[in-house]
């Protein structure tokens, strides 16, 4: 891709972020750079409470500020201008 690409994803989505990515297109074996990926406030807290519900459930002993930091390095970038279903896809997102 070597233009920005905005996406419109369903607001149905109920994967952890992994998931969000293959939804946008990522195959998993490419290189992933998070920071080019922007969604809104809203969709990050959804994603990060859903995300934590998976893994809490895979691992109950897993605490939330270990899990923040995993989940920062990487989560997608925030947009406030963006709305709760809009994503900005930067070029360079997936190599």
């Amino acid at each position: 891709m070597s233009k920005q690409q905005k996406v419109i994803i369903n607001t149905d989505f109920s994967g952890d972020f992994f998931d969000f990515y293959k939804m946008l297109g990522w195959d998993t074996k490419k290189y992933l750079n998070p920071t080019k990926v922007k969604i809104s406030k809203e969709m990050w807290d959804h994603l990060y409470d859903k995300t934590f519900e998976i893994y809490k459930q895979k691992d109950p002993t897993m605490e939330e500020s270990t899990f923040g930091m995993f989940f920062i390095n990487y989560s997608p970038s925030v947009d406030s201008k963006l709305k709760f279903n809009e994503v900005i896809l930067l070029p360079g997102w997936v190599e």
